[in-house]
Order: structure tokens, then C-alpha cells, then sequence
């Protein structure tokens, strides 16, 4: 395997960060490495950024810049948290993502983004850091694809976001434009970017979604055989129905499950996520750190979806009960 200890997955959002993440941690515990993969979701991530009590109050401008002033001793702890540590890390979405996309969406000069950027590689040096980047040449379609496959509900949301940024006051634009235009800009960076750091990089342009491709050459480059999975199992046609069970203010949450010709599919939080299978009953959800099982009644049939393990958004034993 390629010498590092932290891999870092980044790409715009929606595309492919998390999935991939999961596929390069599952790929290396089945090669016998030990991996801690960091979703970006999680409340306790040792990146997540939080504001200082001296920011009460301040413009946002000003706010920005004691998060540019703050953010790499941050990133600092967390590499000298990993020095005797013998795993692999993953981290999606940190590198450019979640700590450069506010910086573009309030114009900084490209220069500047770019010189906190390498501030926050330099820190993480001594883990010998390899990078995976995802990038798309047409960055409209691949935001229109994103926001097909997360639903017009989070599309919209994101959009409104978009057009409410100082990039999209100072040209007089809204709606789509906001969105492709504040990720063409931060796509032209952080391609510069991922060229100049120095460290390993696989840049790969994925608008054409061809994810064995993109999977081999990624195991290639980290330098592991990739291990098949069984994704697709006849027994589990048996699990597909829908399920509900209750969200935190008591509101539905509605678990459709699907079997096809891939196997497991789901409709939840996001539509069309896939299930992949732990055990005869337990399964992962692709893309995040949430493993469910089925509970079987008497009759071999299931009644219930159980969360079988603790995380950021479920605990331990929440259920969906199966609907008759």
C-alpha cells in the first residue's frame, strides 16, 4: 500500500465523496488495514470549524477572517492527534469543500483562498497525505444531477442559499446561476489547487459516472486489490416494504425499501440509497455510518427496521416499524 496515513476525498458537492469514502474504508479493513473514516455530518468531527465567542456579533466579513486566522491550528491538533495512531483516516470534504466553498461564496481573491489552503495542507505534512479529487467539466450538469437524485426539496433550499451570497449580490443574479457560477469559481481553485500541493493527487473528472472505472484506479493508486462484496442477495427480496418510525419532534420518518436488480435500495432522508449487506439481516447504508437491521417476526417475515448501531443520526435501537 501507498505509504500515508490520511486520505483526503474532496470534490464539489454531490460528487461522490461520501460513497467513495465508505468504499475505500470497507476495501481496506477487507484488506486487513485498520480505517477511521470521518463523515463530513458528524457533530464531532475534529475539523468541524466553531466559531469563538469573539465572533458575537461581527459581520460576517470579519468573522471570515478569524476563521482564516484560526482554522490551520485546528487542522494542526488533529494531524498531531493521528501521529501514534497506526490506522488509515479518511477524510471526505474538508480540504476544499466545507473549509474553501464560504470563501468563494463571498469573493475572497483567488490568491488568498488559495495560500489558506496550502496553510491547512502544510499542517497535515507529516501524515503524508494523499489526495483523491473529483472534478467535473460541466459543472451545471453535474448540479442539476445532484439535485435529481437529493429531491426538489433540497434543491431548492441549496439554490435560495446560493443566491443569498455577496458572489451573487455584486453580479444581480439568483436562482441556478447563483449555484453553477460560485462552483465554476471554486472548481477553477481547487483544481489549481490539487496540482500544486506537492503530495499525491488522482484527479479524476467523473461526469461520466463510471464508478468500477473510478474504483479500480483509486485502489490502484492507494495500492490495494480490491476484494468483490456481495451486494445483491435473492434472501433479501423479503425485507422490501415500507417502514416508520419516529423522528426526534415526533414526525414520521419513512423508511421505503426497494429490492432490484442491484439489491437493497431505500428511500429515506434522501431517495434511492443503497443497502449493503453486513450479515444475513444487517445491513450498511451506502455513504454514511448508519448500519440497520431487519427484525424478523415468527413467520420469517420482517416487522421492523432497527438502527443496530449508535451515530450521529440515529441512536442505537431506534426503530421503523414495518407498515401491514
Amino acid at each position: 500500500m501507498r505509504k500515508t496515513k490520511l486520505i483526503l476525498i474532496d470534490g464539489m458537492t454531490g460528487s461522490g465523496k461520501s460513497v467513495t469514502a465508505h468504499f475505500l474504508a470497507r476495501q481496506l479493513g477487507k484488506n486487513g488495514i485498520k480505517a477511521r473514516w470521518y463523515h463530513e455530518e458528524e457533530p464531532d468531527h475534529p475539523l468541524l470549524y466553531r466559531e469563538p465567542g469573539e465572533c458575537k456579533g461581527l459581520p460576517e466579513t470579519e468573522r471570515k477572517e478569524i476563521y482564516m486566522r484560526d482554522y490551520p491550528a485546528q487542522w494542526k491538533a488533529f494531524a498531531e492527534s493521528l501521529h501514534g495512531s497506526g490506522d488509515v483516516t479518511i477524510v471526505e470534504c474538508y480540504l476544499f469543500q466545507s473549509s474553501l466553498i464560504g470563501l468563494v461564496r463571498m469573493e475572497y481573491p483567488k490568491e488568498r483562498i488559495k495560500s489558506f489552503s496550502r496553510a491547512l495542507m502544510e499542517q497535515v505534512s507529516g501524515l503524508d497525505p494523499t489526495v483523491i479529487y473529483f472534478h467535473q467539466d460541466d459543472v451545471p450538469a453535474a448540479l442539476r444531477l445532484n439535485w435529481s437524485r437529493r429531491g426538489e426539496e433540497w434543491r431548492d433550499w441549496y439554490v435560495n442559499r446560493m443566491a443569498k451570497t455577496t458572489w451573487a449580490a455584486r453580479r444581480g443574479i439568483g436562482g441556478e446561476e447563483a449555484a453553477f457560477g460560485i462552483w465554476e469559481s471554486w472548481m477553477s481553485i481547487t483544481r489549481e489547487l490539487a496540482g500544486e500541493f506537492g503530495v499525491p493527487c488522482l484527479a479524476i473528472e467523473n461526469s461520466g459516472q463510471d464508478w468500477a472505472s473510478y474504483r479500480a484506479r483509486m485502489l490502484e493508486f492507494i495500492g490495494i486489490p480490491q476484494v468483490a462484496e456481495t451486494m445483491v442477495r435473492d434472501a433479501d427480496a423479503r425485507f422490501a416494504s415500507r417502514y416508520v418510525g419516529r423522528g426526534e419532534v415526533g414526525e414520521d420518518v419513512p423508511f421505503n425499501v426497494r429490492f432490484g436488480k442491484d439489491g437493497l435500495r431505500v428511500d429515506a432522508f434522501w431517495p434511492d440509497l443503497r443497502l449493503i449487506p453486513k450479515t444475513d439481516d444487517e445491513f450498511e447504508m451506502e455513504g454514511f455510518p448508519f448500519s440497520f437491521r431487519f427484525n424478523l417476526g415468527a413467520d420469517g417475515a420482517p416487522v421492523s427496521l432497527e438502527a443496530s448501531e449508535a451515530s450521529f443520526a440515529f441512536e442505537k435501537g431506534w426503530k421503523a416499524r414495518r407498515e401491514a
